[in-house]
């Protein structure tokens, strides 16, 4: 069963935000671009990509968007590209026709990722945030602090093998799901600070097990009765309600 019942199908008010944001004037990307160019080159799309992220959040995780104001500076741009990617993985499931269909969008985002970290990002707003959060960690720490393309793959994956709405076979099952759902938030989170830390990272995993399980069983009833949550009040407003737990 995927946590996509935590947040529904995008609102007409957040498909015109991404319309806003798509009127800015596109990144040019160029071979061998750096990090550097990165960072220097795209002011005004990254500042339109923030944008995009923080409404995103504000609609449909607002405890992460509450949150937002406490994460220090040099690390909240990471931190919310990665709830907004996040919210966007989770959509998925509920978002498309099909499972083919939602494949190609899982797939898309693995490229995204790919592209993102190595500086040259696709023209998607959660993406060029991120590459900006890449390419100021980078200047900050001189190299020395990355945030893992395996961690950004992994959650992708997990909510890839969700994408049928399956039941959890077991409680490790459930667990697992969640280690490397919002676990793996928590990890580039602490990495994008930079915190190398085992104490940090057992204390993360065990809050992330414990948010993305919690977040499930919250949206348990909009599983179990879609058809009777929805008519009762907006989706916008249905969304913001599972996604409480979405952390």
């Amino acid at each position: 069963m995927s946590l996509l019942k935590d947040i529904l199908r995008p609102s007409r008010p957040n498909q015109q935000i991404l319309q806003t944001y798509l009127t800015h004037k596109p990144l040019q990307h160029r071979p061998g671009r750096n990090f550097s160019q990165v960072a220097g080159a795209a002011e005004a799309e990254v500042q339109a990509a923030r944008n995009y992220c923080l409404d995103l959040l504000s609609k449909y995780d607002r405890p992460s968007y509450t949150l937002s104001t406490f994460i220090p500076r040099n690390a909240q741009a990471a931190y919310l590209a990665l709830r907004a990617l996040n919210v966007s993985l989770s959509m998925i499931p509920d978002t498309t026709s099909s499972p083919a269909i939602g494949l190609m969008r899982f797939q898309f985002w693995r490229d995204a990722v790919a592209r993102t970290l190595a500086g040259s990002p696709p023209k998607e707003p959660i993406a060029i945030l991120l590459a900006s959060a890449v390419a100021d960690l980078h200047q900050r720490t001189q190299g020395s602090a990355r945030l893992s393309k395996n961690w950004l793959t992994r959650m992708i994956s997990a909510r890839e093998q969700t994408l049928t709405n399956d039941p959890y076979p077991s409680l490790a099952a459930l667990e697992t799901y969640a280690e490397n759902t919002y676990s793996t938030v928590l990890y580039l989170t602490l990495s994008a600070l930079p915190m190398a830390s085992v104490t940090a990272d057992h204390v993360a995993s065990h809050i992330g097990k414990a948010a993305g399980i919690a977040a499930v069983l919250r949206g348990l009833p909009l599983v179990a009765f879609p058809a009777a949550a929805a008519p009762q009040q907006p989706k916008q407003a249905v969304a913001a309600a599972a996604a409480a737990a979405g952390g």
